[in-house]
């Protein structure tokens, strides 16, 4: 199960494992977590049940039990299906679980004084101040960010989740196929949670006590419709910047909502500490034109930001030449893939006209020195929208990838759940 993974076929092998041993939690829930990021939802979700509570769902308990790395896989899936609702719906679930974390904390402090464990007290103080640096929070954080700048620049259309425009260019086979999809779901899922209250409605009554107050439970359709996607995001991104300014990924991403909502000094800072922590990140190359550009055509002209602006720059590109740097760039990581795709990306950036040229420059990339890692990323970018490629562009990307990663399943084309025969 372990060499397809590295092959890029997480689901082949996993159940034959994990029916070794139907005792084993350890197995059970590596199989799990390679059958979310096969797509294999539904599998993950019983092969789960077999240790969560009897009369629940599998998906309820694990969340009430603040199982995040479930939550996370589940987003990362979700994020990759482009299904918003649902990654919006995990990640804000990941979220409140470190909310909660917080406020559970206070109980704790009246013993801390009573017994004397102070040093323990200071320790869980520093850890509260923190709590949010945590990698899953990170992880949820990376998701959900990305989903809003998705919004932002598609907002929804319709009631599915699609966003401006996707829904016109699918099929009508394509369109009822995604309705009966979700009303399959819908109805499985509401299956699972009458039998639960059917169970549970006696113990329920009596362990709610008078006049509590439920927090309302988390929708994610209800959060595809945000008028200000952006603000919603920094809710996310605030705690990044604060507590993971190591991470390569707080940057890039805080350029994107920084250049999305025309804050030039911020986005002029995200940029230099992204050169800081991650110079040769594949993004630099496309945030470095973004900001050249915006400085250029909208940037301000007299003033102390004029100024700043000015000075900040002329630090970022001593010549005032964005494509020599790019040129430069090219010459010193143009052989990996990733970062070819996005010094494309910033070259298109520069002369949408020659979009075009760019696409196919990628298209006719040599795979043959190209890892599974980078294939699958300008894939997701390419779906994503980026260079503007028609779905027959993408599908000649996806063969070309499938001739060189013959077991990885993201080139597939999406038929069943399980791709390549065992």
């Amino acid at each position: 199960a372990v060499v397809s993974t590295q092959s890029g076929h997480y689901g082949r092998g996993v159940e034959e494992a994990r029916t070794m041993d139907l005792a084993d939690r350890y197995l059970n829930c590596k199989a799990a977590k390679y059958m979310l990021r096969a797509g294999m939802i539904d599998k993950a979700e019983e092969a789960c049940a077999l240790f969560t509570r009897e009369g629940q769902p599998a998906v309820d308990n694990l969340n009430e039990m603040q199982c995040m790395w479930f939550l996370t896989e589940s987003a990362r899936t979700y994020f990759k299906n482009q299904d918003w609702a649902n990654v919006l719906q995990k990640c804000h679930e990941v979220e409140k679980h470190f909310v909660d974390i917080v406020e559970d904390q206070f109980d704790f402090h009246p013993y801390s004084m009573r017994k004397m464990t102070l040093r323990a007290y200071i320790g869980l103080l520093r850890l509260e101040d923190s709590i949010r640096g945590h990698q899953f929070f990170n992880k949820a954080a990376d998701y959900a960010i990305r989903t809003y700048l998705h919004l932002h620049d598609k907002p929804l259309a319709d009631a599915n989740g699609l966003g401006n425009g996707e829904a016109d260019e699918m099929t009508e086979k394509e369109k009822k196929k995604l309705e009966s999809k979700k009303k399959r779901a819908a109805k499985k899922k509401q299956q699972q949670k009458n039998e639960a209250n059917v169970n549970n409605n006696a113990k329920d009554k009596n362990k709610q006590p008078d006049g509590e107050i439920v927090p309302p439970p988390i929708v994610g359709i209800e959060l595809v419709k945000s008028d200000s996607p952006l603000d919603d995001a920094m809710k996310f991104l605030d705690p990044l910047r604060a507590l993971s300014p190591r991470c390569p990924n707080t940057h890039k991403l805080a350029f994107q909502v920084f250049y999305r909502q025309g804050k030039l000094l911020l986005m002029i800072q995200s940029v230099k500490r992204a050169l800081k922590t991650c110079a040769r990140a594949p993004e630099i190359g496309l945030h470095m034109t973004q900001l050249a550009q915006y400085v250029k055509t909208t940037g301000p002209t007299s003033g102390i930001i004029s100024e700043i602006v000015q000075t900040e720059m002329s630090e970022l590109l001593p010549q005032n030449d964005i494509r020599e740097w790019l040129n430069v760039r090219e010459s010193l990581t143009g052989t990996n893939l990733k970062s070819f795709f996005m010094l494309r990306c910033a070259h298109a950036h520069l002369s949408p006209e020659a979009s075009a040229d760019q696409l196919q420059s990628v298209l006719d990339f040599p795979l043959e020195g190209a890892t599974l890692e980078g294939a699958e990323y300008v894939l997701d970018h390419l779906n994503n929208g980026l260079l503007d490629p028609t779905p027959e562009d993408i599908a000649s990307f996806s063969i070309s990838c499938r001739a060189i990663f013959t077991l990885a399943t993201a080139f597939r084309p999406p038929q069943t759940e399980e791709t390549v025969p065992r």
